[in-house]
């Protein structure tokens, strides 16, 4: 037969109270739970804002137009500097997995257009301007970056032989980084004060169409880079270690106009990518 359950006032006070302990407990787990969606779904996941920072450097000087360097090149020679300036384009940053994601450059018609960015150094020399540009400025989608892939150069498909400018827009409608005399952009321009020496690096060997056997584009990438505190530097020092500044080839251009063929473009290239040799005149600076 069955017995009754009896309860007892005391038994249904601790009953009462152990409900009501649940019915706290459960209301605080749900609040728990609902604020961490909520945290969730109010993560701001937008694009991030990018500015990547070049700079240039003679050994450990910064570079400025008209400043004597000592002890440059092969033969330690004293020089100082007219021109510096160079296109950057098809800049990447890389993620976690190893993926190279675009920077979407801001087109600010100034010194970036489509996906090329002009880097000025040269502060109002012999062959510019006041203005200065160290910063490519863009956007890329939210996530986790470490490293930088870059190259210095023209997209070919924006290259030209047509020597008319004006149309192109800044930063390609400068008259100073294009050859008049063979057509097509100077990648990058350093001009010193010696008269046997400059480097204007772009592409060689191209037919009238522009169809070029030699681009002559440098890619540069580093598996480290954060861009809110590191720079990415050109040392000249570096690029003109090997190079003997008080003379040039006979029966070459000046310096290096980009061509593989012209011993004094040859020690060049060993420092800008466009060789099997592995030390670059590029490296990352951190705090």
């Amino acid at each position: 037969m069955h017995t009754p359950t009896y309860f007892t006032q005391q038994d249904g006070l601790t009953i009462h109270r152990l409900s009501s302990t649940c019915r706290i407990i459960l209301f605080v787990c749900t609040v728990l739970l609902f604020s961490g969606c909520q945290g969730d779904e109010e993560e701001d996941q937008s694009p991030l804002d990018i500015e990547v920072n070049f700079a240039v450097n003679v050994g450990e000087d910064n570079f400025q137009c008209g400043v004597a360097y000592d002890n440059l090149g092969a033969t330690r020679s004293t020089v100082s500097f007219t021109d510096m300036r160079f296109y950057v384009y098809d800049v990447n940053l890389v993620d976690q997995d190893g993926n190279s994601v675009p920077l979407d450059l801001l087109q600010d018609e100034v010194w970036q257009y489509d996906t090329i960015a002009l880097l000025d150094f040269e502060d109002g020399c012999e062959n510019g301007n006041s203005a200065l540009n160290s910063k490519i400025i863009g956007q890329v989608p939210y996530g986790r970056y470490q490293g930088i892939r870059f190259s210095i150069g023209v997209p070919p498909e924006l290259n030209s032989n047509e020597t008319i400018l004006e149309g192109r827009g800044s930063p390609l409608n400068l008259n100073a980084m294009f050859w008049s005399w063979r057509s097509g952009y100077k990648y990058l321009r350093l001009d010193t004060d010696l008269p046997f020496f400059r480097v204007h690096l772009g592409a060689n060997a191209c037919d009238e169409e522009f169809n070029c056997d030699e681009l002559n584009i440098a890619t540069f990438s580093f598996d480290r880079f954060d861009p809110t505190s590191d720079q990415i530097q050109l040392d000249i020092q570096t690029l003109l270690q090997d190079s003997d500044l008080t003379q040039n080839t006979e029966g070459t251009a000046p310096g290096c106009m980009g061509q593989s063929d012209d011993p004094d473009c040859q020690k060049i290239f060993n420092y800008f990518n466009l060789t099997d040799r592995a030390t670059s005149a590029f490296s990352i600076i951190s705090p």
